[in-house]
C-alpha cells in the first residue's frame, strides 16, 4: 500500500490537476458544525507556544494567526475548490466491530490502494508541514490539518459503514424532528449547550473549556495521557508526524461511538425513529465536550512541535504546565 504521506500527492502535483480528482461523495459530513470546530481552534490557540503563535501569524495571515476563524474552512470553501476532499473527513468501520484499523478502514473506493480517510489526511498534511513540500501551500495544508483534527474526534466520524456514521439514522432530538443521529452530535447538542448555559456567547463557552483545562480544573490531570502516543500494535503504524497519533485517536472515537453515540443512556441501540430527550443529552454531552478538549490540546501539540523545532532554542513549558492562554480569550474570538 502506498505511503499515507503521499496519498494526496497524486491529486496535487499541479493545481490544474485538482479538477480531475473529484470522487463521488458518499457520506454527508460536517463534523461538530462551525461551533465545535471553532471551539477546537480556540482551545488550541490558548496552548500555543510563543514560537507557534508567531509562526501561525505568518501561516494564517487571513485570520492573524487565529485557528478558530479558519477551522471550518474545509467544510465550506474547500468542498467546492478541492472536490477530492470530502472522503477525507471520516473513516468508516464495520458495523459494531467497535475497532479501527488503518489498513482495514482507511480507504475510499475512488482511490483504491491509498489510505484515504481522516486518519490518512492528518498523517498527510502533518507530513507536508514537516517536509515543507505542500503541493498547494502550507496555508492550505494547515487549514486542512486544523479541521481534520477536529473531525477525527467526533465519534461518528469514525462510525459504522452501514449507516454512514449515523447519517441514515433519523429521529427526534429535543422535539426537533427529522434529525440525523450524526447531526445530533455535529450540531444539536452543542447548540443547546451554548444557548441554555452560555447565553449564546462563544467566548464564555471557550472560557469554560479553558478553566477546566487549567491547573485545578477537572480535565487538567488528563492532558498528559491525551498527549501520549501509543506504540505500534494490532497493525497500527507508529509513524506519527509532529505527534499526530491519528490512528490511536480514530480508535478512541469508534470506541466512544459504540458506547455513547449509537446507544442511549440505558445502553439500548439507537435506531430509525429515535426520540432522544434530556436523559440522552446529559449522558452524551460530557463525552462530546471531552472530545472537543482533547482535539484542542492535541492540535496545539502538533502546531507547537512544528514551530518549536523550527524556532528553538526558546523553551516553552509543556502543555500540562500552562496556567493560562497565551492570548486573552477575547482575542481568540475576533475575526
Amino acid at each position: 500500500m502506498r505511503s499515507t504521506a503521499w496519498f494526496v500527492g497524486s491529486c496535487l502535483v499541479v493545481l490544474a490537476a485538482v479538477a480531475l480528482c473529484s470522487p463521488m461523495m458518499t457520506t454527508s459530513v460536517q463534523a461538530w458544525g462551525s461551533l465545535g470546530h471553532y471551539m477546537v481552534g480556540a482551545i488550541a490557540q490558548g496552548f500555543l507556544s510563543p514560537a507557534a503563535e508567531r509562526g501561525m501569524q505568518q501561516l494564517l495571515p487571513e485570520s492573524d494567526g487565529l485557528m478558530g476563524p479558519v477551522a471550518s474552512w474545509a467544510d465550506s470553501f474547500a468542498r467546492d475548490a478541492f472536490r477530492w476532499s470530502p472522503p477525507l473527513h471520516y473513516a468508516d468501520t464495520p458495523d459494531w466491530a467497535c475497532s479501527y484499523f488503518r489498513n482495514r478502514d482507511c480507504y475510499d473506493t475512488g482511490y483504491p490502494g491509498q489510505q484515504y480517510c481522516v486518519d490518512g489526511a492528518i498523517q498527510n498534511f502533518s507530513t507536508q508541514l514537516v517536509e515543507g513540500r505542500a503541493p498547494l501551500s502550507e496555508n492550505v495544508a494547515a487549514k486542512f490539518l486544523i479541521h481534520f483534527v477536529g473531525d477525527i474526534h467526533q465519534p461518528l466520524h469514525v462510525g459504522f459503514r452501514g449507516d454512514a456514521g449515523g447519517n441514515t439514522i433519523s429521529g427526534t432530538f429535543q422535539k426537533q424532528h427529522n434529525r440525523k443521529l450524526h447531526q445530533v452530535w455535529d450540531e444539536d447538542m452543542l447548540d443547546k449547550r451554548l444557548r441554555e448555559d452560555f447565553g449564546r456567547d462563544n467566548s464564555t463557552y471557550v472560557d469554560y473549556f479553558m478553566s477546566r483545562l487549567s491547573p485545578g480544573g477537572d480535565l487538567h490531570p488528563e492532558i498528559g495521557s491525551w498527549l501520549s502516543c501509543p506504540g505500534s500494535d494490532s497493525g497500527r503504524s507508529s509513524i506519527a508526524p509532529l505527534g499526530a497519533c491519528s490512528d490511536a485517536w480514530a480508535s478512541e472515537s469508534i470506541a466512544l461511538a459504540c458506547s455513547a453515540a449509537y446507544v442511549d443512556e440505558e445502553g439500548r441501540k439507537i435506531a430509525n425513529g429515535f426520540d432522544l430527550q434530556d436523559a440522552y443529552y446529559h449522558f452524551a454531552l460530557p463525552v462530546a465536550e471531552r472530545q472537543l478538549a482533547k482535539a484542542g490540546i492535541r492540535l496545539a501539540k502538533i502546531i507547537n512541535n512544528h514551530f518549536d523545532k523550527q524556532q528553538a532554542p526558546a523553551h516553552s513549558p509543556p502543555l500540562d504546565q500552562r496556567t493560562r492562554p497565551q492570548r486573552p480569550i477575547k482575542k481568540l474570538l475576533e475575526l
